[in-house]
Order: C-alpha cells, then sequence, then structure tokens
C-alpha cells in the first residue's frame, strides 16, 4: 500500500471518529485568546481615568462658580463705591394734591353749636324778610294814618309769624338729626377683632416638613446583554444634594459552555463542585452548558446636581449595588452509556452583598413635575464572586422621576 493511499485511508478513520466542529466554538475560545493592549490597558486604567475627569470636572463648576460670586460682589461694591462719591443732588420739594373721597360727620358739640348759629341766622334773616313785606303793605294801604298806629298794629301779628315760623325751622331740624345719626351709625367702622395673645402662638405645635422627595422608575443596560429594570426613591437633604435608594430586578444575557473545561477556564470555578446539588448522581460527560443569571439588588448612592440652565443639570452619582438575592438556571446535556439526558436545575447562590462601586455622570432636563436622567456609570467589581469576575463595565442607566407635591 503507498503512502498516499494509507493517509487517505487513515484521514477517512479520523473524520469517522471526530465530530464536526461547530461554528460557536470559536466565538467560545475567542473570550479565552489574549487580548489587545488597548483592551488591557482599558481594563485597568478605566476607573482612576473616570475619577481623575469626574474630579477635574467637580472642581471647575466649583471654581467657577466661585469666581461668579466674587465678580459680582466687586461689581456690587464698584456700584456702592460710585454712588457714595456722586455730588448732592438738587430736591425739589413739590406739594402734594389731596383729593377728599369721603366726608364723615361727627355727632359733637362744635357740630351741635355751628348747627345753631346756622339756624338762628335764617331765622333772622326769614323775620328781616317778613317783616320787609309787611312794611311794604302797611305803607301802600294806610297812607293817612300815623307812624304810631302803623307800628303798632302788625306787632301781634309778626309776633305770631316769627313764633310760626321759628317752629317750623325746629321742627325741620328735629327731622334731620334721627337721618344724621343714622348715617353716623352707618359711617362708624365696626370693632378690630382682639389680637392673638402671645401664650396661644407659643403653644401652637411646630409642624414637621418632609424633606423634598419624589419617586420614579429605573431601567440599566450594558454592552454584554444586561439588562435590570426597577423602581427608585430619592430624597433631598439640601437643594443640590440628595440620597436614593430603590430596588432592581437583573438579568444577564445567558452564557454558553461547550464543556465543563471551557467554563472552568473562563470563570476560574470547577464546574462539577459549584453545581454538584443539581447534576445527576452518575454520568459520563457533560456538555452544552448555559447559565442565565438573575439577581436583585439594592442601588443606595449619592445624588450632586449642578444647574446648566432654567431647566437642565448636570447629574454625579456615587454609590454601590447590594445583591440580595441570586439565582442561576443551568440547562445541562449529560451522558450514560451513550445515552444523551437533558438537566434543567435552579441554583440559589449565596448573597455577596457589598462587591462593588459605582459612579456615573449625566444629564437631567426636569419639565414641571417630571424628570428624565440619563445618565452613563461604570461599575467596578473589586470583589470577585461566583458570578461575576473582578473589573468594570460600563452600562447606561435611564430614570424616570415624578414629584407628587
Amino acid at each position: 500500500m503507498s503512502e498516499d493511499l494509507f493517509n487517505k485511508k487513515i484521514k477517512e478513520k479520523f473524520e469517522d471518529y471526530t465530530p464536526p466542529v461547530r461554528d460557536d466554538v470559536w466565538d467560545k475560545l475567542k473570550n479565552n485568546t489574549p487580548k489587545p493592549v488597548f483592551w488591557t490597558w482599558w481594563h485597568q486604567y478605566a476607573l482612576p481615568l473616570y475619577a481623575l475627569l469626574s474630579t477635574g470636572a467637580i472642581i471647575f463648576l466649583l471654581s467657577k462658580n466661585y469666581f461668579t460670586k466674587n465678580t459680582a460682589q466687586v461689581a456690587e461694591n464698584q456700584v456702592s463705591v460710585a454712588s457714595a462719591t456722586i455730588p448732592d443732588s438738587i430736591f425739589i420739594y413739590k406739594k402734594d394734591t389731596v383729593f377728599i373721597e369721603k366726608i364723615t360727620y361727627l355727632n359733637s358739640e362744635k357740630k351741635q353749636n355751628r348747627d345753631e348759629s346756622a339756624n338762628w341766622k335764617k331765622l333772622y334773616l326769614a323775620v328781616n324778610e317778613k317783616l320787609q313785606s309787611i312794611e311794604n303793605q302797611i305803607n301802600s294801604n294806610t297812607i293817612g294814618k300815623t307812624q304810631e298806629n302803623e307800628t303798632e298794629k302788625p306787632k301781634p301779628q309778626l309776633a305770631s309769624e316769627i313764633v310760626g315760623i321759628s317752629d317750623k325751622n325746629l321742627a325741620e331740624n328735629k327731622t334731620k338729626e334721627p337721618a344724621k345719626e343714622e348715617e353716623l351709625k352707618e359711617l362708624i367702622l365696626p370693632d378690630a377683632p382682639p389680637k392673638a395673645k402671645p401664650d396661644s402662638i407659643i403653644n401652637q405645635k411646630k409642624q414637621f416638613h418632609w424633606p423634598y422627595t419624589r419617586f420614579g422608575i429605573a431601567q440599566e443596560a450594558d454592552l454584554l446583554g444586561g439588562l435590570s429594570i426597577g423602581a427608585m426613591i430619592e430624597t433631598f437633604l439640601f437643594k443640590n444634594l440628595s440620597v436614593g435608594v430603590g430596588g432592581l430586578v437583573t438579568r444577564y444575557k445567558e452564557v454558553e459552555y461547550e464543556n465543563p473545561r471551557d467554563f472552568n477556564l473562563s470563570t476560574g470555578k470547577v464546574f462539577e463542585e459549584l453545581f454538584a446539588s443539581g447534576l445527576p448522581a452518575t454520568y459520563d460527560q457533560i456538555s452544552d452548558i448555559k447559565i442565565k443569571t438573575t439577581f436583585f439588588e439594592l442601588p443606595v448612592g449619592v445624588n450632586l446636581y449642578f444647574p446648566l440652565h432654567k431647566n437642565l443639570k448636570l447629574k454625579m452619582y456615587y454609590g454601590s449595588h447590594f445583591d440580595i438575592k441570586t439565582f442561576q438556571s443551568v440547562k445541562v446535556e449529560t451522558y450514560k452509556d451513550e445515552e444523551e439526558t437533558y438537566t434543567v436545575f435552579q441554583n440559589q447562590r449565596e448573597k455577596s452583598g457589598f462587591h462593588n462601586l459605582v459612579f456615573g455622570t449625566g444629564i437631567q432636563y426636569q419639565k414641571n413635575r417630571f424628570s428624565l436622567q440619563i445618565t452613563p456609570t461604570y461599575i467596578y467589581n473589586f470583589k470577585e464572586v461566583d458570578y461575576l469576575k473582578t473589573g468594570g463595565k460600563f452600562r447606561l442607566n435611564t430614570q424616570l422621576y415624578y414629584r407628587i407635591k
């Protein structure tokens, strides 16, 4: 048998025993290949670079605010100094024009004296007018009589006329007086309400004012397919400083491994030991491992806001995500005596608690009671856990808040 024929035959034998290579094998092995220098540098220095940029931005904004206030103070002092050096102004004095809108009559002794003098004056004029008319009639009717008779005869009549006129004027005055008294009663202002006693003011309880608080929904997504959704509550301690807390349900993208060896190389854990409780008692081979991780986390952080415009603010976030509950859904294929078994089980991991730091810088847009926040964040895992390696990754955080009051 020639050498070429032998190679052909042996190649056919190897092809019969070697299963075909699937397309996704290279994608899984690619994760274990050496990474480029830039990728390694980014994982090592991304967090310090982000911290440096954030610190620089904070220092720049604070210094800008300080210099702006200082410039405004200097300008105000210059205006006050300039106004102090201006010579004395020339004042023009004018008398104010007084308009009488209402006249209030008061029932006093002076008013009564004035009314009596006016009545006597009217009475005197009426008597003089009556005397003059009577004298004219006497002169025209009695030419032949003496002057003494002319003056004696009209006296009784004149006295009666005087008495009638005076009684008439007094009656008119008496009828007018009640009307004036009624007008005076209407013009009198009501008594002022009693003033509150100081003791009642002191005894009043001080009401507790709840700080400015708003509620909202949050959603986070990363470049690896992880997705988080939940609710948040934010309470402001000061005008531009707040504390936020909430609850998020996070689900990572399903991860596939060809066999336990790939899992061990990728995670640094031993698959058979980590998931021994869910695997069959006996098996010959394990393949096609699929793991989906879901956990409930508690985000806690501090928010710092810097006004940029009427409705825009720069937001800086510092905090952490605490893991409360962690669940893993595992799917594997096991072989026993060339019999394939498909196994699915849930594996609850121990809570890791505090294992990461979160930094973010974004923008907030506020309209009436609604506030929309878009914040790119960087999560750095400083502690390795069963389902996460040490290192960092970026997330895009979107939050929509509503203010109740």
